[in-house]
């Protein structure tokens, strides 16, 4: 801008100048029709100063515009922080509420368990089975006391289990026998492909024919079926899953990750149904070491 005035100022100055000094020293300009002469300086420093006040002028609408927009945009984040704190107020007043609600249950459970726990119990009533059903009720060792160290002390327990658990009789009809020397005849089968193909592992897969190992190479299938094996009364195929068991204790401290519920279920649970059928305390030793381990 300032160079635009110094030139204008130049070009009215030479423009003045043109008037006054003689026509032989005036300066040189650009004659039109009309006959008038234009000074070329003028004109050029009229231009540059046009040229600066648009520039100027650009320049300051860009910056209002911009003003503008930054209101604006501060304006929306005033609103969405005025809508975020009254949802936070809503969100605390229902969280109150609950809390509130969850404390008078409390109390009005407090209060009935206060008052329920003076009362008396009814007496207990056993209701006699006779005939078909009927219970026989066996004194059981102290678990801490005596089952830990050994089998169970008395070895007609284990044989009023045993003769329970398989049947305690013969089908009176055939087709019933045929039933159950079918399912016999299945666990057979279902046993000679997994000694055959995976014995000692986890788990077979009978399409592929291999072994997978998801429970820590422990023989999960021969701990989840030994008690099926006694129960069936198969004598040869409850001998070779026992031999799966010797050294668990060994493999276990290996294996590693171990799934809590699966060998709960499998495995804790098979040594001891097995143990409670039979009284082997190899099976006991190993409930207790996994019990240990889980």
């Amino acid at each position: 801008v300032t160079l635009a005035h110094c030139a204008a100022l130049r070009c009215t100055m030479k423009a003045m100048d043109g008037k006054v000094l003689p026509r032989s020293r005036r300066s040189p300009g650009w004659r039109f029709l009309g006959g008038g002469v234009v000074n070329p300086f003028l004109f050029f420093g009229l231009v540059l100063a046009l040229a600066a006040v648009f520039y100027m002028s650009e320049a300051i609408i860009d910056h209002r515009t911009i003003e503008l927009q930054n209101e604006s945009e501060k304006e929306q984040l005033f609103v969405k922080i005025n809508e975020l704190q009254e949802t936070l107020k809503k969100e605390r007043e229902v969280a109150r509420r609950k809390v509130e609600a969850s404390a008078e249950k409390t109390e009005h459970l407090e209060e009935v368990l206060r008052s329920t726990s003076t009362e008396a119990l009814p007496p207990m009533k056993i209701l006699p089975r006779n005939g078909i059903g009927a219970v026989q009720v066996r004194e059981r060792p102290p678990f801490r006391g005596e089952a830990l160290g050994k089998s169970w002390p008395t070895p007609g327990y284990r044989k009023a289990v045993a003769a329970r658990a398989r049947g305690g009789g013969e089908a009176n009809d055939s087709v019933s026998e045929e039933r159950r020397a079918a399912v016999r005849d299945a666990m057979k089968h279902a046993w000679r492909g997994y000694r055959k193909y995976a014995f000692g592992e986890d788990e077979l897969e009978p399409v592929t024919k291999t072994s997978v190992n998801d429970f820590g190479h422990l023989g999960a299938t021969a701990i989840d079926a030994i008690d099926t094996l006694w129960i069936m009364g198969l004598e040869d195929e409850y001998k070779e899953a026992r031999e799966v068991m010797t050294g668990f204790r060994e493999k276990m401290m290996g294996a590693t990750p171990l799934s809590t519920f699966e060998c709960t279920i499998r495995l804790l649970g098979g040594f001891m149904s097995v143990y409670y059928l039979t009284g082997d305390k190899l099976f006991l030793d190993n409930a207790r070491d996994l019990g240990d381990r889980l």
